[in-house]
């Protein structure tokens, strides 16, 4: 999808996927909403509702981040 976005993300084991995910979603969407005003009357939300969180498991973050550097749009 072109306007995917991939993020690689550290946190704490304690700290739940979906309130990570959601806290990223909002605060980017509070900031693009601050910075593009005259969007806001056109778009009714900014994103989707879904994401995808998934753990890095056995694999290291470079492996990760050279998955997410692949995906990159040309």
């Amino acid at each position: 999808m072109p306007d995917r976005v991939h993020l690689l993300v550290e946190a704490e084991p304690t700290r739940c996927r979906a309130e990570i995910a959601n806290g990223v979603k909002g605060s980017t969407s509070s900031v693009l909403r601050a910075e593009f005003v005259s969007s806001r009357s056109r778009l009714p939300a900014l994103g989707s509702h879904g994401y995808y969180a998934g753990r890095v498991g056995a694999a290291s973050a470079a492996v990760v981040r050279k998955y997410i550097e692949g995906h990159k749009r040309k």
